[in-house]
């Protein structure tokens, strides 16, 4: 598949563990076909433990502090570029995967769009570029959805490597969000991932990564 699967993850051990087994189960061939690299925020031993239990082809691990989401995202971006593959799927620790056929549908919509929105597409985002502020009109394109006005985010996602990389470096998801802008969008329809990350498990309202 020539695809690099990049998991950052740290301090969410359970929602680490419900996010592999989820994947593993629903897409094996995806998940053995790939480049597996993950890069493990401030290395606490709770997540080391769900780690240990899988195959890794490139581990990163830092000590102590939680890293912005943007510091430790460009760690995560040194990984892919040594993967060196085609393609490469973002993933964090907080999203569940359904057994959705979308290899294939994904890679095909890259011919159009820099970036393949990957999460459920019944799941409520926002509904404008974060750069732009213009609204996102959607279109339909064989039977999956497009967009010039989207932004980039850290949802999961599919994208060339090339063009992922150059993004980087950058400081937090917006700033890379203003690296992509022009760039066209789709939306795979239906969407493989669901959101676990509510219920004040989100580090982003405890000063983390999102």
């Amino acid at each position: 598949m020539n695809l690099t699967i990049a998991v950052l993850t740290g301090r969410r051990p359970d929602l680490l563990e419900r996010t592999l087994t989820a994947f593993t189960d629903h897409h094996p061939e995806v998940w053995g076909s790939a480049v597996r690299c993950v890069m493990h925020n401030t290395g606490d031993d709770a997540t080391r433990q769900v780690l240990d239990r899988y195959d890794w082809d490139l581990r990163h691990t830092t000590n102590g502090r939680l890293l912005p989401i943007g510091e430790a995202s460009q760690i995560l971006g040194q990984q892919v570029e040594e993967a060196g593959t085609e393609f490469v799927m973002r993933l964090e620790d907080d999203w569940e995967a359904h057994p959705v056929d979308w290899w294939e549908g994904a890679v095909q919509l890259l011919d159009t769009a820099g970036q393949v929105r990957l999460r459920r597409h019944d799941e409520k985002v926002m509904g404008r570029c974060a750069v732009c502020r213009n609204q996102m009109l959607w279109v339909e394109q064989d039977g999956h959805r497009v967009t010039k006005d989207a932004h980039y985010t850290h949802n999961p996602s599919l994208m060339r490597t090339e063009l992922f990389l150059t993004l980087f470096p950058y400081r937090d998801e917006r700033d890379a969000g203003r690296k992509f802008h022009g760039q066209p969008a789709a939306q795979h329809v239906p969407g493989v991932f669901s959101h676990l990350g509510g219920d004040g498990k989100s580090l982003k309202k405890n000063g983390g990564r999102r």
